[in-house]
């Protein structure tokens, strides 16, 4: 019987500085994903979020792509993702949303975070990448629509039309209690509640560009 070679009968384990960098790539916290998002910030970009009404207290101005490939490093991580959205900083609740989970959203996360809605481009992304998938999702859509807060409003409505995009399960007597809610709300005039979503994830007026 041919003997194993020693390669292969003994078990190779990475070295403590090899063990140390894959430790540290998988760690991510509030500070390291606050200070990558200020990396990229730019101010042209929040200059240009602005103009297309996307305001909040701190803005960072990180471009889309650059927000999509940071969510991609970390993945899918929910208590990391709440607790950027605790910071209040508006780049860091649009990453908190893409890392969080929408299977462990509950009602009570999403009554949180709605009355924190400060402008469409939270509003609408948190519902498309997020709320859309979350199990209190329809309840929430409909109660919504009858909030007096603008975007408490509004997320009703976009919620609405996400899920008419992304519930293929859904029955078209589901939404027609929704038409009944457009129509009770048709006299807001107010900017954000007329124009809702198109039901597509919209894309904000941060630059494409690094």
């Amino acid at each position: 019987m041919k003997g194993r070679s020693q390669s292969s009968s003994i078990p190779i384990r990475p070295s403590n500085s090899r063990r140390r960098r894959a430790k540290g790539a998988e760690v991510w916290t509030v500070r390291r994903a606050v200070a990558e998002l200020l990396r990229h910030g730019d101010q042209r970009n929040v200059e240009g979020m602005a103009r297309f009404g996307i305001r909040s207290k701190k803005v960072c101005g990180v471009s889309k792509p650059q927000m999509d490939g940071i969510a991609r490093s970390i993945g899918k991580n929910h208590s990391l993702g709440l607790k950027l959205w605790k910071t209040g900083i508006h780049d860091a609740r649009l990453l908190g949303m893409l890392i969080c989970d929408p299977e462990c959203v509950t009602s009570a996360q999403m009554e949180r975070w709605v009355r924190d809605f400060d402008n469409w481009d939270v509003c609408d992304g948190t519902c498309c990448h997020l709320f859309v998938g979350a199990k209190p999702a329809w309840e929430k859509a409909f109660s919504w629509t009858s909030r007096n807060k603008e975007f408490e409003k509004r997320a009703g409505f976009a919620l609405a039309a996400y899920l008419a995009i992304h519930d293929k399960a859904a029955s078209d007597a589901a939404f027609q209690k929704f038409l009944k809610a457009i129509e009770r709300e048709a006299w807001d005039e107010r900017n954000f509640v007329k124009r809702p979503s198109t039901g597509r994830c919209e894309t904000s007026a941060r630059g494409t560009g690094g």
